[in-house]
């Protein structure tokens, strides 16, 4: 790694803004994810900086980041990203990028299969919020032994938000609460 790259990837993981991703790229370099899952882009600035790390760290192989997210149908018009603008600022990064339009439950549903083997998985703060049993039911099948989850959580009392892990036994256990739910109603 260059001085250069590692000034920026110093930069990244302890002074940069938001605060709350430093805890992102530090996972990046832990980790040296392949494959990344995003569950929410916002305005597609997060993830520029999650692939440009990921790069950093996997310079022998392609990176494969897949964006979930509602875009054009998010219900602010104040925060709608175009899908056509999403790809525009991350195809350019040198990685397989694939963007995946809708909710949670329905996204993962249609996508999960083909997203084996995710290193990564962050998911954000409003679609943590979204994920129920019927989205968890999907993520157990997206992950290998050594994958990471991070969910943003927004502290109630302070309103700052934080990424923590969540393991894959508690992944499981929701997993599980979708499967006992879905058999309930048939």
């Amino acid at each position: 790694m260059s001085a250069a790259s590692l000034i920026k990837y110093c930069y990244l993981a302890y002074l940069s803004r938001p605060a709350e991703e430093r805890e992102l790229y530090r996972a990046i370099r832990r980790i040296r994810p392949k494959s990344i899952v995003e569950l929410g882009v916002g305005t597609c600035q997060r993830a520029v900086r999650l692939i440009e790390v990921a790069c950093r760290f996997q310079p022998q192989s392609v990176v494969r980041y897949t964006g979930i997210d509602l875009y054009e149908a998010r219900p602010d018009a104040a925060t709608r990203l175009s899908l056509k603008a999403a790809h525009k600022q991350l195809k350019p990064r040198g990685v397989q990028v694939q963007l995946v339009p809708g909710d949670p439950p329905s996204a993962l549903a249609r996508h999960a299969n083909a997203l084996r083997d995710t290193d990564l998985f962050v998911i954000a703060a409003d679609e943590y919020a979204a994920m129920d049993d019927r989205a968890w039911f999907y993520v157990p099948r997206m992950l290998h032994a050594k994958s990471q989850v991070l969910a943003a959580h927004r502290d109630r009392t302070t309103g700052e938000i934080q990424y923590c892990g969540i393991e894959q036994p508690t992944i499981l256990e929701l997993a599980r609460a979708g499967t006992r739910r879905s058999r309930r109603a048939a």
